[in-house]
């Protein structure tokens, strides 16, 4: 039979079983759609990175959206009524270019082409207690020892990232200790 269209939950678009290749307006191959949130309702525009958060304390799920404005923040925990908390503003100008990883509970941010955006962190355990919602972040530290960088990496295991395609390095690794989270040091 036909794909019922997706129904609104809240700001949330969805559910839309994956039939004949297609949920909703999405290809699919074997992969419902739960639920989604446009970009527009998340306070932004475009979207280009997407990284997930668990809380070790609460056992809530998120979704770290990179947008070419910033980073939004949306609980997933029920996935098919996700919710928009707020977001985290570019430290600079838009960007095609946002890249979003975790390390001890905090998100770093860079971006490509945005002029000396750094990179910027943010202590998620902020998102447990929100005065309201949506709420507009701000950063609890930013790292200013590159402008740019097109991505990042993080080993977990020793606590160190790797920005990619940065200002300096001559566009290399450009190693940093994030073992203190927001107290990062140039390696």
């Amino acid at each position: 039979g036909a794909t019922p269209p997706p129904q609104s939950v809240g700001l949330a678009i969805g559910p839309a079983s994956c039939s004949a290749g297609k949920a909703g307006d999405f290809g699919c191959s074997g992969i419902s759609l739960r639920a989604r949130l446009p970009h527009g309702a998340m306070g932004g525009s475009d979207g280009n990175d997407i990284w997930g958060w668990t809380d070790p304390q609460t056992q809530r799920e998120y979704a770290l959206v990179g947008q070419t404005t910033g980073t939004a923040f949306v609980d997933v925990t029920d996935a098919t009524a996700p919710r928009y908390l707020g977001r985290l503003p570019t430290q600079t100008t838009a960007s095609a270019w946002r890249d979003v990883k975790v390390y001890q509970n905090h998100a770093y941010v860079v971006a490509d082409s945005a002029g000396p955006h750094g990179m910027q962190i943010f202590d998620l355990t902020r998102l447990r207690f929100l005065p309201s919602i949506p709420t507009m972040f701000t950063p609890d530290a930013v790292y200013t020892g590159f402008a740019n960088a097109h991505n990042l990496a993080i080993d977990e295991s020793t606590g160190f990232a790797y920005a990619v395609g940065t200002n300096t390095c001559n566009g290399g690794l450009h190693m940093i200790d994030i073992r203190t989270p927001e107290s990062p040091v140039f390696a």
